[in-house]
């Protein structure tokens, strides 16, 4: 299907470009956000998507996004070490993610060969690397996996290629951030592709996934796949509740060691962290 333009005047009913004092709902078709644009509230549905084609694509709403069934965010196509060229990157209030919507960046970062982490070819490719270092190929001297690059506790960065001639693209990077809440009950996904057939081409690391926000929700139809996540969760005052944050993460462990296929830390930060880096702590 063709793919719309969002600044296209008459794309909209009634005719003009959608701007800051408008309510926008998209139900069909894809539309493309080329340039960093505002609305008062969101709606996806129905097979429509909005695709992200640059970099600064910034998209801030005043009010709520809903991703409902159905609908998508995506990106366009991967790219090179000329620079990122796009990433979903949404501003809001709220952000909702109903069962059946999408937002997907699987293989839309850096393409294979390319990135900072991109992976070591030799008799074989290795993986690319992003919040760790990427798999080797045969063996480290011959054909390394990627190294490590972007921050671990606030990603931002696009996954690196996989090495070799047919080396996988990395996930593409998603931001969301929301004053209020979000709520993940669809899929949000930005994993690397597999490399190809010739010459044992090595798989594009994952991307980055980073939710900004005071509350989130979620259900066990929701998913967010880059293989790693990470969540601050912002407690009440200390005047406002009994226990400390130590004393609350004892209270979870016990009932968050019984989650299968996941393995979960917690840890108690603070506004101001002086040289150190946060680390998983069981």
């Amino acid at each position: 299907p063709d793919v719309l333009v969002f600044i296209r005047q008459r794309l909209w009913a009634p005719p003009g470009m959608a701007g800051p004092r408008d309510t926008v709902a998209i139900g069909t078709g894809t539309v493309a956000l080329g340039i960093a644009r505002e609305c008062v509230s969101l709606v996806v549905s129905n097979g429509a998507a909005i695709l992200f084609t640059n970099w600064n694509s910034l998209l801030t709403v005043s009010n709520d996004v809903a991703i409902r069934a159905g609908g998508a965010l995506g990106l366009a196509a991967p790219f090179t070490e000329s620079g990122p060229s796009n990433r979903i990157q949404v501003a809001c209030a709220n952000f909702l993610l109903e069962t059946g919507g999408v937002v997907n960046a699987d293989g839309k970062g850096y393409a294979g060969r390319n990135g900072p982490g991109k992976g070591g070819t030799g008799t074989r490719g290795g993986g690319g690397g992003h919040g760790g270092r990427g798999g080797a190929g045969s063996t480290p001297q011959d054909c390394p996996g990627g190294g490590t690059n972007d921050a671990t506790d606030l990603p931002s960065a696009p996954g690196s290629g996989g090495g070799q001639t047919d080396g996988g693209a990395g996930g593409g990077a998603i931001r969301i951030l929301a004053t209020n809440a979000i709520a993940i009950h669809g899929t949000i996904t930005a994993n690397g592709l597999a490399g190809g057939p010739t010459g044992y081409s090595g798989g594009g690391a994952g991307g980055a996934i980073l939710l900004l926000c005071t509350t989130f929700t979620g259900s066990t139809g929701g998913a967010q796949t880059a293989n790693t996540g990470r969540f601050f969760i912002v407690l009440k005052p200390r005047d406002e509740r009994e226990l400390t944050s130590s004393q609350i993460i004892d209270r979870l462990r016990p009932q968050l060691a019984k989650v299968k296929g996941a393995n979960l830390f917690l840890q108690p930060t603070q506004d101001i962290t002086v040289g150190g880096r946060i680390s998983r702590a069981s």
